[in-house]
């Protein structure tokens, strides 16, 4: 690990070769560090409920398109573009969405993604 030596470091190396945010020391983990993880290449699997509860709406969007979960993400931003992103990428979140917020539209790409979801529709 005597590679990430400073933040830049750290940013560069997540940005350009996928290196996994494990490997980045704590105190450099931000929202940022993030971001550039979720464009890049590498396998983002969670963020800490902690942090995306202060990110804004794009920002999250981009976490949920990745990820395929919105776990974390401010109750107010949970609009149907972003289960929809969710569904994308995991159709089978679409059985978590909370039923007075599925819609004709998330039923509908959930079943094209997935034919085994038709049981929860």
């Amino acid at each position: 690990s005597g590679l990430l030596q400073t933040e830049e470091d750290c940013r560069f190396a997540v940005q350009q070769t996928a290196v996994a945010l494990r490997f980045v020391p704590p105190k450099w983990i931000t929202k940022e560090m993030y971001i550039l993880a979720l464009n890049s290449k590498n396998d983002v699997d969670q963020i800490p409920t902690t942090l995306i509860a202060n990110w804004d709406y794009e920002t999250c969007k981009l976490a949920v398109s990745k990820l395929g979960s919105w776990i974390g993400v401010p109750k107010n931003f949970l609009t149907e573009e972003m289960f929809m992103l969710a569904i994308e990428k995991k159709p089978g979140q679409f059985e978590h969405v909370p039923g007075e917020k599925k819609t004709l539209e998330m039923c509908k790409l959930a079943v094209r993604k997935d034919p085994r979801l038709l049981e929860y529709v």
